[in-house]
This record gives structure tokens, sequence and C-alpha cells, in this order.
């Protein structure tokens, strides 16, 4: 089913073995409800958190969106290279404007951003509460955006609160970047 993989990219924001745990238990809480469940991995970029998901839960199906046509070409021919059909038809790369996708209303169950949010709030308060109207466009009711972000609950401002039914936060760390950066990670999770 796999092919022999060699994983070349580096992640620039929080390895994926740090938040997996926390994404692996609100996906099975989802798949209990649903057969098949689609999620967004929005500002993927060269990140493997997308497939790593689609590798835990053959009933996903991850739709990883970056702007980058180098990226998306790079990660295409590594998922070919790597794995069969069945999972590419499931675990793909997709170019898109994050802040408009042209994609339609309730397409996700999850969205996922991991450090896209701090990215497009350096761009002001107007960008952040397009890109978080986007995000909750793209959410079917009750769906879940989980955010994994440098900016601690102080500082995130979540625009229009009235966009999401509950949310709460917790912090996680990579200890190798604690050490080197002092940076602590946040999780975010809102639903819809």
């Amino acid at each position: 089913r796999y092919k022999k993989e060699s994983r070349e990219n580096v992640e620039w924001f929080l390895n994926p073995e740090f938040i997996l745990p926390y994404l692996k238990v609100q996906v099975s809480k989802a798949a209990v409800k649903r057969r098949a469940i689609r999620l967004a991995h929005l500002g993927a970029g060269l990140s493997y958190l997308g497939i790593d998901l689609a590798r835990c839960f053959p009933e996903i199906y991850v739709c990883n969106i970056d702007s980058s046509e180098s990226a998306i070409q790079k990660m295409n021919s590594y998922l070919k290279a790597n794995y069969d059909d069945e999972f590419c038809r499931r675990c793909y790369y997709l170019r898109r404007d994050i802040l408009c996708t042209n994609m339609k209303d309730a397409s996700f169950d999850f969205c996922i951003d991991k450090g896209t949010f701090d990215a497009v709030v350096r761009g002001g308060k107007e960008k952040s509460k397009t890109y978080l109207d986007e995000v909750n466009r793209l959410l079917v009711p009750g769906g879940s955006f989980i955010q994994i972000s440098q900016e601690p609950p102080e500082i995130v401002c979540f625009a229009d609160s009235s966009l999401w039914k509950d949310y709460r936060y917790k912090m996680v760390n990579d200890p190798a970047e604690m050490e080197k950066h002092d940076f602590e990670y946040w999780i975010y999770h809102m639903v819809k």
C-alpha cells in the first residue's frame, strides 16, 4: 500500500508528533458520528501533517491547501512517488488562496491551521477577519477549526466570536523548540 518513504522536508512550525495525539482524539470522536471525515489543512506548504493524519485514519479525506504552486507540485509528486492511487485520492495538495478558496460552503468537517493564522494576523485585523470568515464558511455545522499558534490567548482575537459556538485552548510544546527559541505553542479548538 505504501511505497518506501523518504521525507526530505523539515517542519518549520512545530513537528506534527506533538499535535497528532490531540488531533487523533478529535478525529476519532468525529469518526464515531460519520463514515467519512473531510479535513482541510490550511496553509499546508511542505508539511506532512495531512499525510500523517491520512495514514492514521483510512476513513479520512485530507485536502492540503496552500497558495505556493511549487509546494503543491513538490508534495503531490512526493505523494505519487510514495503512496498508491487510493491513498492519493484521499490525501492531496491543492493550490488555493486561503482568504478566498472558491470551494463550496460546508466542504469540511475539520479545518486545521498550523501557523497560518500567525502569518495572516500580521496583515492586520481585516485579513484576519476575512480568513476566519472563510474557515467558518468551509466548515459544516458542528465542524471544528483547530489552530496551532504561537500567539497566546491574551493576544489572539478570533474576530467575530459569534462564528463559534464553542472554543477552548491548551498549551503544547516541543522541548527542542523551547530549548532553542523559548517558543510556546497553543492549540485553539473552535466549533462552528
